[in-house]
């Protein structure tokens, strides 16, 4: 009985500890909260509801439950995929902080209140024992066929997919089709991604499988610059 009542309170106090909020001080001159690595775990590990951003140019790792991935310099043309709530939590972090300061300051201008930067960055988080996740190889013998990542990406069976005659595109659908479809994509456009989220499997199903289209994906760099580049690179070395 003694056990189970340790066990118990054990158990109470680990939870009174998650539904402690972080003391985060006062909010610098911008208009930002700075967050130690510290706080940043606590949120996560408690399993509170906000919103994580990593903004580096370059990728170079990542936190584990990461949201999403926006270049600090463009992060106000993601206008539209942003919380509509200007109170909404965020956490922007990157390698180093100053990016994810004027990542900040951005947000800030936009009517957003609540928005925290990770103090000193991935650096300082990983020398403080928390782990920088990887989510791509960078071996070269890990190198994937570039029709698997568009096999991916898009959805379907690499062995739907047949040769147009372009170097290095995929495409999809009878080479006889009437009609040929051709996407450009940046791999950090939002509105790429609502368009294979919500119309590209219609297209598929209504004129590609039926014979009167042949669609061809290419890679197209737009709004994310470098850093769709890097994006596009490492999803062919992803593994």
């Amino acid at each position: 009985m003694t056990r189970y009542l340790g066990l118990c309170l054990s158990l109470m106090l680990a939870f009174w500890a998650l539904g402690q909020k972080v003391d985060l001080g006062a909010k610098t001159a911008e208009g930002y909260y700075m967050m130690e690595g510290e706080g940043l775990s606590h949120k996560l590990n408690s399993f509170q509801n906000f919103l994580l951003i990593n903004v580096n140019l370059r990728y170079e790792g990542e936190i584990s439950s990461t949201d999403i991935f926006i270049p600090f310099d463009t992060i106000k043309n993601y206008y539209a995929i942003l919380p509509k709530d200007r109170n909404a939590d965020i956490v922007l972090y990157a390698t180093h902080e100053d990016m994810a300061r004027l990542a900040a300051k951005s947000l800030i201008e936009l009517g957003f209140t609540e928005i925290k930067v990770l103090a000193g960055g991935l650096t300082a988080w990983q020398s403080a024992g928390y782990e920088v996740y990887q989510a791509f190889a960078s071996n070269p013998q890990h190198q994937a066929d570039p029709l698997d990542n568009v096999s991916r990406q898009l959805g379907i069976a690499p062995e739907r997919f047949v040769s147009t005659g372009i170097s290095n595109h995929a495409s999809l659908g009878s080479l006889s089709a009437p009609l040929v479809l051709v996407e450009f994509s940046d791999v950090n456009c939002p509105y790429c991604q609502a368009f294979h989220r919500d119309t590209f499997h219609e297209i598929v199903e209504n004129y590609v499988d039926s014979g009167q289209l042949h669609y061809v994906y290419k890679h197209y760099i737009s709004v994310g610059g470098q850093f769709s580049q890097d994006s596009a690179q490492m999803g062919r070395m992803c593994s």
